[in-house]
């Protein structure tokens, strides 16, 4: 049996910071910003908290106030580096959960998760049912690593078809917690974008979303993996 790199298997690869830069300006730039409204903010993948730290960083010091921050993260040791990171700012709300994302989405209801460091403890149901934004990187992890059966797995809960990479269930879990009008600013695979395989998430996207922007990098390699990225904005659709 092939053996995979623990990084591989888990697909984590951390968001350079020009990146998460650029994703969170593009966000916040669809944002009307109002004294008055809370903005909460999902990484549901959110590692050493990168993308957390550069939305609260370009969002102006005046409206920290106003954010409300959630990030999930299977790996202790990085959400500890996350809370060591965010706990500097004077948020509304600083919300960090070691979870699996994709496990929550069915089961939020039911279950009660403890926070982490000491901080408020707050129901599932209530976190994943008022995010406005949602920022994230989620893992790149592909069918042969998957295995079989986590793979179909996945794609009997998330309605996949096809070959199925982690981060096509990422995009149907988030999709299925986004306030109707939220934003998803998300970097991914750029496969999915013409390959046979990624036409069951093509069409999954255009039918939720209103597609603000679609950036293909091509070749620009930015992780350690094999991993040509795109980074997709859209605002999701009212029905």
């Amino acid at each position: 049996m092939k053996k995979y790199s623990a990084q591989k298997t888990s697909g984590a690869h951390f968001t350079p910071n020009q990146l998460a830069n650029y994703v969170a300006i593009n966000l916040i730039n669809q944002i009307e910003l109002n004294s008055n409204k809370t903005i909460n903010v999902l990484d549901p993948s959110c590692g050493d908290g990168e993308l957390l730290l550069a939305f609260i960083n370009n969002i102006p010091v005046k409206f920290h106030k106003n954010i409300s921050i959630y990030g999930i993260e299977f790996d202790l040791d990085s959400l500890k580096k996350t809370n060591e990171r965010l706990k500097q700012f004077k948020l509304k709300e600083l919300y960090l959960n070691t979870a699996d994302f994709l496990e929550m989405i069915p089961e939020w209801k039911l279950k009660n998760q403890p926070c982490l460091f000491d901080l408020e403890t707050t129901s599932d149901l209530d976190i994943l049912n008022k995010i406005d934004v949602i920022i994230a990187n989620p893992p790149y992890v592909r069918t042969q690593i998957l295995g079989s059966e986590k793979a179909q797995k996945l794609s009997k809960k998330f309605n996949l078809a096809g070959r199925v990479d982690l981060y096509h269930a990422f995009l149907v879990a988030m999709t299925s917690i986004l306030s109707d009008d939220g934003l998803l600013g998300v970097i991914t695979s750029n496969r999915f974008i013409s390959n046979r395989a990624g036409e069951n998430i093509r069409n999954y996207l255009q039918s939720n979303y209103e597609i603000i922007k679609l950036i293909d990098l091509g070749d620009t390699k930015l992780f350690e993996a094999a991993v040509l990225p795109a980074i997709f904005f859209g605002r999701k659709k009212k029905y």
